[in-house]
């Protein structure tokens, strides 16, 4: 299974649906379902994240590092509860 890794702790992905530059992604936040819609550009992924009755905007930016290297990205998303 696939993770978003957080402040947090690791968020496991559910499900991930990518059409032309719309990303939809399905994860958990700490036992919780939460939906990310985004638009993909370049090194960037900004969207809006949902988690029950809150939202937010959120963005990915890939980091430094050579091409062979795995990218980490990183995501702003606040503690629920």
């Amino acid at each position: 299974m696939a993770t978003i890794e957080s402040s947090m702790g690791p968020m496991p992905v559910t499900s991930v649906t990518l059409t032309d530059d719309r990303l939809v992604m399905e994860i958990e936040v700490m036992g919780d379902p939460a939906l990310l819609e985004a638009k993909v550009t370049g090194k960037r992924i900004e969207g809006t994240w949902t988690l029950g009755t809150d939202r937010g905007p959120f963005t990915l930016t890939k980091s430094g590092g050579t091409e062979s290297a795995p990218k980490k990205s990183r995501a702003s998303v606040p503690q629920h509860g």
